[in-house]
């Protein structure tokens, strides 16, 4: 068994409607639990232009006025379906209507 032996730059983001209301997505890789949408930061992407793809791949949605909150590890955890280890870098968004 080949396991991956970097971590993994990830972003996710609140992403806030018009009417001010968060976005969440349920997701089989964490348990169908609810959370919030992102995805891997690529090699040479930023983490909000990371950020545009994935949400616009994930739920066809245009975001804007991106800001950095925080970022967070994610170690070997037994709530995601795979053994890694996540950098998360966690932002704000607004989406377009």
């Amino acid at each position: 068994m080949v396991l991956l032996s970097l971590s993994i730059a990830s972003c996710g983001a609140l992403i806030f409607n018009p009417e001010g209301k968060i976005l969440l997505i349920k997701s089989h890789k964490w348990k169908n639990k609810y959370i919030v949408p992102g995805g891997r930061v690529e090699l040479g992407e930023r983490p909000k232009d990371a950020l545009k793809r994935e949400i616009k791949e994930e739920t066809g949605l245009n975001v804007y006025d991106i800001k950095f909150v925080c970022f967070q590890e994610f170690i070997y955890g037994k709530e995601f379906w795979k053994k890694r280890h996540f950098v998360l870098f966690n932002l704000l968004a607004k989406q377009i209507r």
